[in-house]
């Protein structure tokens, strides 16, 4: 999914599909790839994924 993530998207929503014709609902859900989150690079980041927030650091003051 890291590597290709629009062909890992394709291949499962196609199975997805499948499934779906062929009433295997359970299964089609769980096949089902989650959409991707607004970020729009194609790094294949979900909407389920937690977003990481970058902390920042507290640095102290050198006085001279």
């Amino acid at each position: 999914k890291k590597v290709f993530p629009k062909s890992a998207y394709s291949v499962f929503s196609k199975l997805a599909q499948f499934f779906q014709a062929r009433g295997w609902t359970r299964l089609a859900q769980w096949t089902q790839p989650a959409m991707v989150s607004g970020c729009g690079g194609g790094c294949g980041c979900s909407t389920n994924e937690p977003e990481t927030t970058k902390k920042s650091e507290v640095q102290a003051v050198k006085w001279k």
